[in-house]
């Protein structure tokens, strides 16, 4: 019975931290989200037929010190297959961004990394 209850706190531990992080997070936002297709679906990855390269930046509130800035790289590289290696098989992604804002320099700075596989 001890051992259940001290697993219990130890998962509304981790709840309650995970949840008060991401309380005081801000989500990164982009003018043209639709040009970023890793941040916008990671699924997306497989859709590609080619190596693919993509950047976004976004400078906001410029004319004040303390502007918001974000900026984002991603790149796609599909998994193909066949003799004429033009069978889609789905794709790999990796992207990286920069959010800063505000007079305390609030930063985040994030990774992701994306596999798909096409039916």
């Amino acid at each position: 019975m001890k051992n259940n209850t001290q697993k219990l706190a130890a998962v509304l531990v981790l709840v309650l931290i995970t949840g008060l992080s991401q309380l005081f997070a801000q989500e990164v936002q982009f003018s043209q989200f639709n040009a970023s297709s890793l941040y916008l679906n990671p699924a997306l990855a497989g859709v590609e037929n080619d190596v693919t390269f993509n950047s976004n930046f976004r400078s906001q509130w410029s004319s004040i010190t303390t502007s918001q800035v974000t900026s984002q790289l991603s790149a796609i590289m599909p998994l193909v297959s066949g003799d004429n290696r033009k069978k889609l098989n789905g794709g790999i992604g990796i992207g990286v961004f920069n959010n800063s804002a505000g007079a305390g320099s609030i930063r985040e700075t994030g990774f992701r990394a994306s596999y798909a596989y096409s039916l």
